[in-house]
């Protein structure tokens, strides 16, 4: 006999765990059109980025090639890239006019994650989460509404909402990703109620003047009084005191959110005004964050995929309402289902096992749960952020000369500023290279952010600077001698080229700011053969 709150359950598991059809087709048309822009994004790049005469040729990135093969590694010109780029971006549409929409979500996914094989090292988190959903999405109706096959008849369901594991899988991967990168902010910064200064305060980052604007807000300290401070100490957190109080506040809400998102998915009581509200706060979340910080498509990616668990009841609401409730969908069984149950396990295994990295409670990853990761390209770190936002900042300066004595920056293309040598503030200068009683000039730029052409730029700038990728620096180094001497001839070619990061120290908050300090990161003599060069460290 059938328990009476069988039919109870069976509604909340629909309205917690399913997805509306028509919020689905919101979220295929929200995908179709981020992946246009974000082809669009690429386009420029397509020679720095994606060919072997580049700064990232194929032999650079053989090691991180997933097992499922990349149509992009086939050629290293920039015809091929053109020629995928142009491919994916025709299923991109067909995905955004819900015409042959399995094809085209299978399509998307695949040409999406070749085109992150080829260089992993312009991605963001933004990148790897858009990827991972298409994965689950390809198991999803996301052609039974509002689109050419719903018009056409072609529907893969004729119910209201999808239950199963692919929409289990579609939300625990949203739910990881927000609870894994707040697990993984275990530094005194988000301790502290820091963390937002310092994030607010790297300015290849930082959006002005807004950013400014939340820097500049009161300390906490005279908001909260004596007894405040009092509290603070008690509490070991006395440099919370001079952190300005809305960045402070925003820090621990972030925190909040973050680890709050299983709770508030799985909400049981009025559920579908819940969840729009849910939906509501996270998509606002992330639109604020773009307000404030340069993060590329991340933003967008993100409010795109909660669109995906927008509750029918909001549809209704507005008066869209589904005419075809004869039913729900059947669930798969079988073999596929079995598959991809397994693939929510071994995800929520991997991300555990990337929080707890030392083993002190997650058991080691298989090698065959590896095989599996790396072969659908569901390998994944949330650490945005993380464990603290990083206190060093800067920009990018490459004084070049040329043959003649003349001479160049190669990241203003215009000649490279020089001052008189002053260590009156202790710091080491980036002299000039004959002139002795001359250095590169300090001065910061007015706006950090606006150097970087777009997100993937200012992605490859970071990885730069980081000890990991110091291969990376002699290929930017040739390719920009290759680049000036393919259009300069005689004396006006380039001889030879410094890469100097102006690097500039957070303080902590209510501290003055230390001098900027010159680091030169690598030296490149141009020639046709292979150049002699030397690493000066970071």
């Amino acid at each position: 006999m059938q328990s009476p709150s069988s039919p109870r359950l069976r509604a909340y598991l629909r309205d917690a765990l399913g997805l509306d059809l028509r919020s689905l087709a919101v979220f295929r048309i929200g995908v179709g059109v981020t992946l246009l822009i974000d082809l669009a994004v690429r386009v420029p790049d397509l020679e720095r980025f994606y060919s072997d005469v580049g700064v990232i040729p194929r032999a650079a990135v053989r090691g991180h090639s997933p097992l499922l093969p990349s149509l992009h590694m086939l050629s290293g010109g920039w015809e091929l890239q053109a020629g995928l780029l142009a491919l994916a971006a025709a299923f991109a549409v067909m995905l955004a006019l819900g015409w042959r929409t399995r094809l085209a979500a299978v399509a998307s996914w695949y040409l999406l994650q070749s085109l992150h094989a080829r260089d992993p090292f312009v991605l963001n988190g933004g990148d790897v989460l858009l990827r991972c959903v298409l994965l689950w999405a390809m198991f999803l109706p996301l052609g039974a509404r509002l689109g050419l096959d719903a018009r056409a008849g072609r529907r893969a369901t004729s119910g209201r909402v999808a239950l199963g594991v692919a929409s289990v899988g579609f939300i625990s991967q949203l739910a990881i990703m927000y609870v894994a990168t707040a697990a993984l902010k275990w530094g005194d910064a988000w301790r502290d109620g820091s963390a937002l200064y310092y994030a607010l305060s790297s300015d290849h980052l930082a959006f002005q003047p807004l950013a400014s604007l939340l820097l500049g807000a009161a300390p906490l300290e005279r908001v909260i009084g004596q007894a405040g401070l009092e509290t603070l100490r008690a509490l070991g957190l006395p440099a919370l005191a001079a952190t300005p109080w809305i960045t402070a506040a925003l820090t621990y809400a972030t925190l909040a959110l973050e680890y709050l998102v299983p709770a508030l998915l799985l909400w049981p009581w009025r559920r579908g005004p819940a969840r729009a509200v849910v939906v509501a706060a996270f998509i606002g979340f992330h639109v604020c964050t773009d307000l404030l910080l340069s993060i590329g498509l991340f933003a967008l990616i993100c409010a795109v995929v909660w669109t995906a668990l927008l509750p029918g009841w909001l549809w209704d609401r507005v008066g869209w309402r589904d005419d075809d409730a004869r039913r729900d969908p059947p669930r798969r069984r079988g073999p596929i289902e079995l598959a991809l149950a397994s693939l929510v396990l071994i995800t929520l295994h991997w991300n555990l096992r990337t929080i707890d990295e030392r083993g002190r409670v997650v058991p080691r990853v298989s090698a065959l749960e590896r095989d599996v990761i790396e072969a659908l390209r569901l390998h994944q770190r949330w650490s945005m952020f993380a464990p603290a936002p990083g206190k060093n900042d800067g920009w990018w300066r490459a004084p070049g000369r040329l043959v003649g004595g003349g001479e160049v920056d190669l990241t203003t293309g215009t000649a490279p500023a020089w001052t008189p040598v002053d260590r009156a503030d202790g710091h080491r200068p980036a002299l000039h290279p004959v002139d002795a009683r001359l250095e590169l000039d300090r001065t910061k730029p007015r706006d950090v952010a606006g150097l970087y052409p777009n997100h993937r730029h200012r992605k490859f700038m970071n990885n730069l600077r980081r000890s990991r990728q110091l291969a990376l620096r002699p290929r930017l180094a040739a390719y920009l001698c290759r680049r000036w001497n393919a259009t300069h001839a005689g004396d006006e070619r380039l001889r030879e080229l410094r890469l100097v990061y102006m690097l500039e120290r957070t303080p902590a908050p209510g501290h003055s700011t230390p001098p900027i300090q010159p680091v030169k990161v690598w030296h490149h003599v141009c020639a046709d053969d292979p150049p002699a060069s030397r690493s000066a460290g970071l």
